[in-house]
């Protein structure tokens, strides 16, 4: 069995062994303190609360690939920064670092109040920054020098004013020299004041994307409505967005936006509804017809959820809502998982432009069968089938494992294990236990052809169980004497939330 042990442990799951969960405030008293003492691949788990002082504003990533992460999502996990910026990503971060499901509020500073990032390249997810206010651009987040992806969030709210420059840009986003991607995001009500102390421009009330040199920034499926630049003797312009040529804004609803919700750069939108823009080729220019609903004010009007008129911007997007997809590798979410219609109902097909809500997705499992056999088999190998990467209330859980047997006699004494890793703790199906198990007795001899092995049989996923992610199964037969990974083995990544 040691030898098993170091096979699968050493060859399948090394690179996941080391990382552990560092809770916030059970473990640590702070956010920062957690992020301190982790170390890549592991992840910093915040309990809902609010949270403020010191540790808990200014918190710095410090370069690390590690996850800092809400157990039940932003609405319930707030950060007021109360002085200074709510997170920093200022040391070559990559989009390994991960920061995932949190409310940021109140923040301060001389750019980026809410999320700076600066030579540095993070994942942003499922995060609202609100209220936060910036004496110089980038009220929300700022972005220099980065690759970020900003994916699922809600940037409302913020300002931006000069204390000393001569011109101030986006209230809510701004990216210099960079080729950041904003996915997903709603961005509402940010402003930008221009200074007649200091004789200021304002520009760009909700997003300012300013590219770096042969990349360019990228917007999908946003909403930037009711933006603002307040303009005193000393000009602006560009209440909504500002970017360069070579941006890319696609699937996007830009509308009612002070004084106006585009640059003339308009080369650089397609599948876009634009106010005041005038229409054509993929683009259109109609009232979004806006709508409330559980989650907040930007629904789409449908015919289909019960409201009177339907919004042009219903199924008028680039792809299928399926194609479109962000978040953490192998636990990507896509726009097909997520609604615009004030039923919860998914949207499915061609994708709708704008901001795209969470919504109680129903997955299909895999349909469970009778241990069978067949002969269609090219190699022998094991296949793990589950019916999502990503499990929410409701949705329907199971495991299966397809045992395909290439040789023309059975496979006789060839354990097939099943071994669940939960940060590095390892448990073996089929008694899930930390004790080295196997389905031996189960299946002593695996016939010619395909063979499904229910591991897990299905249940509906409950809700109060909180959110992981990066949690793996891993399934490989090994020979009678447990020395050598027989065949090809196979693993899958999977996580849960409440959304």
């Amino acid at each position: 069995m040691k030898k098993l042990f170091g096979i699968i442990s050493g060859i399948i799951i090394c690179t996941s062994l080391n990382a552990a969960v560092l809770q916030v405030p059970s473990d640590y008293a702070t956010i920062q303190s957690g992020i301190d003492a982790a170390i890549d691949t592991d992840t910093v788990l915040v309990a809902p609360g609010q949270y403020t002082g010191e540790g808990n504003r200014n918190i710095y990533f410090q370069g690390k690939a590690i996850s800092v992460v809400s157990e039940t999502g932003a609405d319930n996990t707030v950060i007021d920064c109360d002085q200074g910026r709510g997170f920093l990503f200022m040391n070559n971060e990559t989009r390994e670092s991960v920061l995932k499901g949190f409310t940021i509020a109140h923040g301060s500073g001389d750019g980026g109040a809410g999320i700076l990032c600066w030579d540095s390249s993070p994942l942003i997810m499922d995060c609202i920054i609100t209220d936060s206010a910036s004496t110089w651009d980038g009220a929300g987040i700022l972005c220099f020098n980065s690759s970020a992806m900003i994916a699922s969030c809600i940037v409302r709210d913020n300002s931006a004013y000069s204390s000393d420059a001569d011109s101030v840009w986006g209230g809510g986003v701004c990216a210099w020299n960079s080729s950041i991607t904003l996915m997903n995001c709603l961005i509402t009500g940010n402003t930008v004041t221009s200074s007649e102390i200091h004789y200021a421009t304002a520009y760009a009330g909700g997003v300012m994307l300013n590219d770096a040199d042969l990349s360019s920034n990228t917007m999908i499926n946003c909403t930037v409505t009711g933006n603002s630049i307040t303009v005193n003797d000393f000009g602006g312009d560009f209440g909504g967005v500002c970017c360069n040529p070579t941006t890319q804004i696609t699937n996007c609803i830009l509308w009612d936006n002070t004084p106006n919700s585009l640059d003339d750069r308009s080369d650089c939108v397609t599948y876009c509804n634009i106010e005041d823009h005038t229409a054509g080729g993929t683009n259109i220019s109609s009232d979004p017809l806006f709508v409330a609903g559980v989650h907040g004010s930007y629904y789409l009007s449908q015919t289909d959820a019960g409201q009177t008129v339907q919004s042009l911007c219903v199924d008028s997007g680039s792809e299928n809502a399926s194609s479109i997809c962000f978040g953490e590798t192998g636990l990507e979410k896509c726009l097909d998982a997520l609604t615009t219609r004030t039923d919860e109902t998914v949207d499915f097909g061609i994708v709708d432009m704008g901001f795209h809500y969470a919504a109680p997705v129903t997955v299909t499992p895999t349909p469970t069968s009778t241990p069978t056999s067949s002969p269609a088999c090219d190699q022998t190998s094991v296949e793990l089938r589950l019916p999502s990467h990503y499990f929410v209330p409701g949705n329907s859980f199971s495991c299966q494992v397809s045992v395909c047997n290439a040789e023309s006699t059975p496979l006789a004494g060839y354990p097939l294990f099943v071994i669940l890793d939960v940060y590095g703790q390892l448990f073996f199906a089929p008694s899930f236990s930390s004790t080295v198990d196997n389905y031996l007795l189960s299946y002593a001899a695996f016939p010619p052809g395909k063979t499904d092995v229910d591991v897990i049989p299905e249940f509906t996923w409950p809700s109060g169980v909180g959110t992981a992610s990066g949690i793996y199964l891993y399934a490989a037969l090994t020979d009678p004497d447990y020395t050598a990974i027989y065949g090809e083995w196979d693993s899958w990544v999977f996580g849960w939330g409440d959304f």
